[in-house]
């Protein structure tokens, strides 16, 4: 064998074991001064503290291994004002914000930040000539360590216990956990069953790590790491800079020549994040101000009002209905469905429910509620739809809504085709029934055949479900054999006086609406006045600006 391969042979040997090696060797391209610097930066703390839990119950006790101990730090291989160095003064500034948040010592958190005070000072000292490079130019190109020697002879004291905090924990990326605590507290007990007397040093070294996990707990920042850690990871983790692969070779030039282009996409991505969050509340304030459903400052909503409470309201469809004094159930704030309502607005809900079904029922007449809540993303009010139908056929409406959803959505779905919700009423649930089977964060859609409850569906596949509410009247136009242009046609509310409002008020409810006597008007309007008619609560309602009537 030639010298040549012999020399090749024993490199490929080798390799695994470059990281023990300590000779120096020529630096061909650049990587070596690079992944000691890493090594320096995160790898001696994590091995003091592995050598210190070796040794932590000796056979014979000697205490003085645990003394002070100082891990040497190259110089820093930036140059000041390089790529990195935005990055580098986020770091800084956010250590004076959570100084400043938590009333602690600059130092004390650039410690446990940066896993010494060196590294800081090192920070500061490129602060300062960037500041200075504003005004006088550049005066240095990497930063020289003066900062930190000034510190070191004006604070001895200070230098001294960083030096002490360095050995005992790791650096700035390591987190104390309950793990790490359990095993120093076991191991200080097995010390004291075997008669070391001399544990001062561990249980001063437990208290200071149970004070940095509290400090932890507390702690509401979220440390993301930056690329330029997760980079020296990847390279950290090499198996040697001249056996690299054309790939990483490859990677290592694109991340060089296109390291400020980078940083910059960084920066711009977590610009968009923020215009995400705006962009969104625009469009949920947008919603919000041309929603015909909701009562605009001192303004009524362009939906005519038959009636209204104190949490919600009785209005009438877009035309056309589907049948004759088909109404709505709103609520007054804007909700995304009604199972974001509360205990007091589900009260008034099934009061409208009742006195509609005691209207329906004089006539022969039952009354078929809906709610369509499958597009939440769409952030629309939701509306409850009493559509009264004759009895008979409201008999065979569970039928026809049963096969119609379930071949509707997706033929493999992910949840129930069918909730029962009036099975679930009936076997205790009752009128809770609704609101417990269904989360208010998925899009559903669900009718009541009585008040308590009926059947729901989560949809999945909003197209195959079909836009708005077209799927419920295509059901209701083959029960009431309705003209296509009824149930596909859906218009828009005018703001202007609806000719049904008055058909509804003088022929369907005439015996239940009454006049508020005016000095009880004020009263009436601040909620105080309830009065019943049977055994329903009263809904106040302004069908003129001089009068109140309530109706049950």
């Amino acid at each position: 064998m030639d010298e040549k391969n012999l020399s090749n042979f024993k490199s490929q040997k080798n390799k695994d074991e470059w990281m023990l090696q300590t000779e120096n060797r020529e630096d061909k391209h650049g990587f070596n001064s690079f992944m000691k610097d890493c090594q320096n930066e995160s790898m001696p703390s994590s091995k003091v503290a592995l050598d210190t839990y070796s040794r932590l119950i000796p056979k014979e006790p000697d205490m003085t291994q645990f003394s002070e101990k100082t891990v040497e730090k190259s110089k820093p291989s930036y140059i000041i004002g390089d790529a990195g160095s935005s990055w580098r003064m986020m770091k800084l500034k956010k250590i004076y914000e959570i100084a400043s948040q938590t009333g602690r010592d600059v130092n004390n958190v650039a410690l446990e930040r940066y896993g010494s005070l060196e590294a800081f000072y090192e920070a500061l000292e490129e602060k300062e000539e960037l500041d200075r490079r504003k005004i006088h130019g550049p005066s240095k190109e990497k930063v020289t360590g003066s900062l930190y020697k000034q510190y070191q002879q004006l604070n001895p004291q200070e230098f001294k216990k960083s030096s002490e905090s360095l050995s005992d924990f790791s650096a700035t990326s390591d987190v104390i956990t309950v793990t790490m605590l359990n095993k120093l507290q076991a191991e200080i007990m097995k010390a004291q069953m075997r008669g070391i007397t001399d544990i001062s040093k561990l249980q001063e070294k437990y208290e200071k790590m149970v004070s940095i996990f509290e400090f932890q707990k507390t702690q509401k920042d979220i440390i993301i790491p930056s690329n330029t850690d997760i980079m020296r990871e990847k390279i950290s983790s090499v198996i040697d800079p001249d056996n690299m692969t054309i790939e990483e070779m490859d990677d290592l030039d694109y991340y060089d020549e296109n390291a400020e282009k980078l940083s910059k996409r960084i920066q711009r991505r977590e610009i968009d994040f923020r215009n995400i969050e705006i962009s969104d509340f625009q469009r949920t304030q947008r919603i919000l101000d041309t929603c015909p459903l909701c009562h605009q400052d001192s303004s009524p909503p362009m939906a005519p009002i038959i009636s209204i409470g104190t949490r919600i309201y009785l209005s009438l469809p877009s035309p056309p209905e589907l049948s004759k004094y088909h109404a709505l159930i709103v609520p007054i704030h804007h909700r995304i469905n009604t199972l974001e309502c509360d205990d007091d607005e589900w009260d008034e809900i099934r009061n409208f429910m009742k006195c509609l079904i005691k209207m329906a029922d004089e006539r022969n007449h039952d009354v078929i509620f809906y709610e369509n809540a499958s597009a939440p993303h769409r952030r629309m009010h939701t509306a409850i739809e009493a559509v009264p139908v004759p009895r008979d056929i409201a008999m065979q409406a569970p039928a026809f809504f049963r096969e119609a959803i379930l071949s509707s959505d997706e033929e493999w779905s992910q949840h129930r085709k069918i909730i029962d919700t009036l099975a679930r009423a009936k076997k205790g649930l009752g009128k809770m029934a609704f609101r417990h089977s269904i989360t208010k964060e998925a899009p559903y859609f669900h009718v009541w055949f009585e008040i308590d409850g009926g059947i729901g569906h989560i949809v999945e596949d909003l197209d195959k479900w079909g836009k708005g509410d077209i799927f419920t009247r295509q059901v209701f136009a083959t029960m009431l054999d309705l003209d296509p242009t009824i149930y596909r046609k859906r218009g828009r509310w005018t703001g202007t006086t609806d000719p049904r409002e008055k058909a509804f008020l003088t022929t369907a409810i005439p015996q239940r609406i009454y006049r508020i006597p005016s000095d009880l008007r004020s009263q009436a309007l601040k909620g105080v006045v309830s009065t019943i008619v049977g055994d329903h609560m009263g809904i106040r309602r302004a069908v003129a600006p001089f009068s109140i009537c309530i109706y049950a």
